[in-house]
């Protein structure tokens, strides 16, 4: 079975939405653990946000989505793509004691929105690597402003109480797209 095939039955299992990957990418995912999927060698665990994140300038194009986590309340679904003209950290709180079916789905779909409206700016030539749009958002570290351009500013990561706040992150970011977009409509 693919990895694509195997990371969608695992999500739909669990009944949260499969995001749809980069063609450019998903040809390579690969698993390599259990609820670990990647087109890249992992330095860190995808638990590790932070690491990601101060990489975001340089990191080559790839797909990140892992389940991970530790005690019985700090574990997440991290969803890692920079591709081209679009870098795109979430990690939402799921598979703990705490978790929120509703709010990672939310999360999830809200995800699906951008990748399909990013996929239009892609091949309009409105992003691309020397102007990026870097979406960083994840509820247990905390979140960044959307910005496009080059640089991230990480000192300005807004952490409250229980972390970012993922879906006015994602909604941003679909709302920038779809201005964007001719239409004014994202994915």
């Amino acid at each position: 079975m693919a990895a694509t095939e195997r990371l969608a039955e695992l999500l739909t299992a669990a009944r949260l939405p499969v995001p749809p990957l980069p063609a450019g990418l998903a040809g390579n995912l690969v698993e390599v653990s259990p609820w670990c999927f990647t087109t890249r060698a992992l330095p860190w665990s995808p638990y590790c946000f932070f690491e990601y994140v101060e990489e975001l300038d340089t990191a080559p194009d790839y797909a990140l989505v892992a389940h991970d986590g530790h005690g019985v309340a700090s574990y997440a679904l991290s969803v890692y793509i920079v591709w081209e003209g679009l870098a795109c950290l979430v990690q939402v709180a799921w598979g703990g004691v705490y978790t929120d079916p509703s709010h990672a789905a939310g999360c999830l779909e809200a995800l699906g929105r951008l990748l399909r409206g990013v996929e239009g700016l892609h091949a309009a030539g409105v992003l691309r690597r020397s102007r990026r749009l870097m979406v960083v958002a994840s509820d247990l570290y905390g979140s960044l402003p959307v910005t496009c351009g080059p640089g991230l500013a990480t000192a300005n990561l807004q952490i409250g109480p229980n972390g970012g706040d993922v879906p006015a992150v994602l909604a941003e970011a679909v709302a920038w797209v779809g201005c964007q977009h001719p239409g004014g409509k994202a994915g």
